[in-house]
């Protein structure tokens, strides 16, 4: 039944294929926060998949950041987009978190500089972080961040906006961060640019979850409601230390943009399609084309920290 029904999806894909760009960006721009907050609302009553849903899924391998900027995957010094001649620097600092939002910063200013610097699971936060995934600690992580940290004490940006993913992370094998630790992580980074004299903002995290909504969805495309995820269960490991982030920012009189209305209602139910785009390539990371969908929105938060 199940396989008739994406027979019956796929019919369709001939007809929206044309209109997809190799990006997938199937969904509409939004340019404000009231805008996008009624898509996140809508997008928990969706029950049956859309044909530009099913062509999105087919291609969600492809879906990611890195498939956007492929030449800058080798965590080497920086990558410049959008315009080179741009007289407005933003640089993008942190880890895959950082860019992740590589896209929506490029729609946002396009003629300005947008300078990348990342490195994998190495948050922008001064830590020293153990990555479940490889069993280890990045030796070359906390050497990356305090030689970045000098390149962009020297680079003249406009504004420097850090990035970091909050949730499931730990200090050891058995020993997840702490609120304190990370607030005192963020505040060492925050003093360390400020020589920089650039606009120091901190970018809120999107939540991270247990399942991989694509996933997910490739299993429910007549049930997509199924695939939302509720952020008051998914366990004490999966927490993310965003309030301590952003209350250690503001005391460091740092911006903090808060993104969690960006993907979740208020009551922490977070859709996993929204806007007509899938919201998410893997468990903590957006599309290409929702990071795209973002960049009105982006403008205009991060306009006001350039005037």
């Amino acid at each position: 039944m199940q396989r008739a029904f994406v027979n019956r999806l796929m019919m369709g894909v001939v007809a929206v294929a044309a209109s997809l760009a190799s990006s997938f960006s199937a969904g509409s721009a939004v340019s404000s926060s009231a805008a996008l907050q009624q898509l996140v609302a809508q997008g928990t009553a969706v029950r049956v998949a859309s044909p530009s849903v099913a062509v999105q899924l087919q291609h969600a391998a492809t879906a990611s950041f890195e498939s956007y900027d492929p030449g800058c995957v080798n965590f080497t010094g920086s990558c410049t987009f959008g315009d080179p001649a741009g007289t407005t620097t933003i640089a993008l600092f942190g880890d895959s978190h950082a860019q992740e939002w590589l896209p929506a910063f490029v729609e946002a200013f396009p003629h300005a500089q947008i300078r990348m610097h990342w490195f994998p699971t190495c948050p922008a936060a001064t830590l020293r972080l153990w990555t479940p995934s490889t069993h280890a600690y990045s030796p070359k992580c906390m050497a990356w961040r305090a030689s970045t940290i000098k390149q962009l004490v020297t680079a003249k940006s406009t504004m420097i906006v850090l990035f970091e993913q909050t949730g499931h992370t730990y200090t050891s094998p058995t020993t997840l961060a702490t609120d304190a630790e990370w607030s005192a992580g963020i505040k060492a980074t925050i003093g360390a640019l400020r020589p920089s004299h650039a606009k120091l903002v901190v970018m809120g995290d999107n939540p991270f979850y247990r399942e991989n909504p694509a996933t997910c969805l490739s299993r429910n495309l007549r049930s997509v409601n199924r695939c939302t995820v509720d952020l008051t269960k998914v366990g004490p490991d999966f927490r993310n230390h965003q309030r301590a982030e952003e209350r250690a920012t503001i005391a460091s009189h740092v911006p903090y943009v808060a993104t969690a209305s960006w993907f979740c209602t208020a009551a922490g139910k977070c859709p996993s399609v929204i806007g007509n785009s899938v919201a998410y390539v893997d468990a903590s990371h957006m599309t290409v084309a929702y990071a795209k969908i973002l960049g009105p929105l982006v403008h205009e938060v991060f306009s006001r920290y350039l005037r």
